[in-house]
């Protein structure tokens, strides 16, 4: 097997073991979903090792930080997702709540740290793994107006080469790429 096969092999497995994860959570707290949690990989993650969206209703895990973490910190983190899905499913079921009400959830409050208990584990908020070089900061690129020079960030690079018109307000001239 190829290395490229090898780390491909390597997350299918820890993909498989956060998902039966979750499945075992939901089940050991009486949650009927209709279909299974979707829990994905999410390549842009480099603070964070895992986030639950209420909207969407996945699970992302950050494959940034994930080979860093031990086999009980990727479970923690897997069951702490897993609680923030599960709090919102108990307070809100079925997404659709009766006309005059507006249930939400603190992400680490009561409900959340509930579900944490239930599931065994500790209600930690906070991570202590290396995320050293990992920043997901963006590149900065020189710019001049005429009477300063400063930095923008690639997204609003891109957004002059499209065509934005970013002015100085100190003295209104349109900022230009310095070369």
């Amino acid at each position: 097997m190829s290395f490229t096969g090898c780390i491909a092999m390597t997350r299918k497995v820890w993909m498989d073991e956060a998902r039966d994860q979750v499945f075992d959570a939901m089940l050991k707290c009486n949650c009927d979903f209709k279909t299974l949690l979707p829990v994905v990989w999410n390549h842009r993650l480099s603070s964070t090792a895992g986030r639950y969206l209420v909207k969407k209703k996945v699970i992302e895990l950050s494959l940034k930080i994930w080979p860093r973490m031990t086999p009980e910190d990727r479970r923690q983190t897997t069951l702490h997702e897993a609680a923030h899905a599960i709090s919102h499913f108990r307070v809100r079921p079925h997404a659709v709540l009766p006309a005059g009400t507006n249930r939400r959830i603190k992400p680490h409050g009561r409900e959340w740290q509930r579900v944490m208990h239930e599931l065994g584990v500790p209600a930690r908020v906070r991570h202590n793994y290396n995320v050293e070089g990992l920043s997901g900061r963006q590149r900065r690129w020189p710019v001049s107006c005429g009477c300063q020079d400063i930095e923008f960030t690639t997204t609003r690079i891109n957004n002059m080469r499209r065509g934005k018109a970013y002015r100085c307000r100190r003295c209104a001239r349109p900022f230009r790429e310095v070369a």
